[in-house]
């Protein structure tokens, strides 16, 4: 069983990625244009960057845990094939998500009196985007991350607080530190309901894939939308 101190160092390399991953890009990113490389290209080493530097954290992480503990139990996370029927849980719950999240950030807008800062998310700004560059995004935001995300916040956070605190509070918990964990003010509130959501999927279904898929169809959606609306 994980101790306190391991999920310590868990927490800490989970948000230690996201203070490290925008200064490190932003240098690639001054580099590149001086050397003339083109948006498009940028984009992709961009979305390499970030994966490359998002995947070798987790891992680094769970490699120290798992020395600690001489394994991590995957069982336990939640890593087991879902019964039948409850991929589709996940995939009605990602979309339905999206509807829900909608309604909350037109209702925070509302209350401040403007439009919400979006993170920094490259769609098509400044370039054409073509097919491989698309199929590199929608890769990473539809499978890697969710599947990251969903393995750390659900299967081992939530997992552990769960362990140790009732069900309720855990999985508040566990959707408040997945929303500050995304370092955006403005959509704190529809981040913990989306993460109430994913954990509600995780102890409704027993498996970690129905809300690997329905934070996948989620980011899917997003993206999707990015790209038509920006023509």
């Amino acid at each position: 069983m994980l101790t306190a101190l391991d999920m310590a160092i868990l927490v800490g390399i989970a948000f230690a990625v996201v203070l490290v991953v925008e200064p490190v890009w932003s240098f690639l990113r001054v580099v590149l244009e001086t050397v003339g490389v083109g948006k498009t290209a940028q984009h992709m080493a961009g979305q390499l960057t970030f994966t490359a530097l998002f995947a070798a954290a987790f891992v680094g992480a769970f490699q120290v845990v798992g020395r600690r503990r001489r394994g991590v139990p995957l069982k336990r996370i939640g890593l087991v094939k879902p019964k039948r029927g409850m991929l589709a849980i996940g995939l009605v719950s990602g979309l339905a998500s999206y509807a829900v999240i909608g309604l909350v950030d037109g209702a925070v807008s509302t209350s401040l009196g403007r439009a919400l800062m979006d993170n920094p998310r490259v769609f098509a700004e400044g370039f054409t985007p073509t097919w491989y560059s698309v199929a590199l995004s929608l890769a990473v935001s539809t499978a890697i991350v969710p599947f990251i995300e969903e393995f750390f916040f659900r299967g081992v956070l939530f997992g552990w607080l769960k362990e140790h605190v009732p069900v309720i509070p855990a999985l508040v918990l566990s959707a408040l530190a997945f929303s500050a964990y995304h370092e955006n003010l403005d959509y704190l509130l529809s981040l913990f309901v989306f993460g109430l959501v994913l954990g509600w999927v995780y102890l409704r279904t027993k498996s970690l894939w129905p809300a690997v898929i329905a934070h996948g169809t989620y980011n899917l959606v997003i993206d999707l939308y990015g790209y038509l609306s920006t023509g």
